[in-house]
């Protein structure tokens, strides 16, 4: 999983910075959040995830309902979000 931090966000489009500074833009929607996202959070995220820049990516609770199964921190679909001290995990949620 690739560290990243965001470093803004304009309505759904967040871009994110990873520790070779490489520059990431993407659209990005977040759902049932118990806090929203701030700049200066950190996300991990599978540089498979990252590689699709045209799609708008959907993310919930991992425990939701929609999306698929996750089942190993190497999931593609697995996203983890550091705010305020605690890890979020969050699965991707597709249509």
């Amino acid at each position: 999983m690739m560290k990243l931090i965001v470093c803004e966000i304009d309505n759904d489009i967040y871009t994110l910075k990873d520790g070779l500074g490489n520059i990431y833009k993407r659209h990005m929607e977040f759902l049932d959040l118990p806090n929203p996202i701030l700049t200066g959070d950190v996300v991990f995220a599978n540089k498979k995830l990252l590689d699709e820049d045209y799609l708008p990516l959907f993310f919930g609770p991992i425990d939701g309902k929609y999306g698929r199964r996750i089942k190993s921190e190497d999931d593609p679909d697995l996203l983890i979000l550091l705010s305020k001290g605690k890890n979020v995990y969050l699965k991707r949620y597709y249509g």
